[in-house]
């Protein structure tokens, strides 16, 4: 289930495809593993333990102002993005 955001892809994609903005359900719209985007002067990610949306929920994140490169873990709940432009899995 993808959560819905300003701008998001549509549910039930492939989770090995590319990601647009959004906050995604790691395994079920995100495959775990390395994932690269171009970034941008408003990129920002966050690898999430819950989708309670508290600052207690955040594992991992960075607004990179150039391309960046994450590595989403299986034990992941989610992964949000917002102005990174599209991700596209490496690994």
């Amino acid at each position: 289930m993808l959560w819905a955001d300003a701008s998001t892809t549509a549910a039930g994609q492939d989770p090995n495809g590319p990601m647009l903005q959004g906050t995604y359900l790691v395994k079920t719209d995100v495959a775990s593993g390395t994932w690269r985007a171009p970034g941008g002067p408003n990129c920002y990610w966050a690898r999430l333990r819950d989708l309670t949306g508290s600052p207690e929920s955040i594992v991992a994140n960075d607004a990179p102002r150039g391309p960046v490169s994450v590595q989403i873990a299986a034990s992941d709940a989610g992964f949000k993005s917002r102005g990174c432009g599209t991700w596209t899995k490496a690994g």
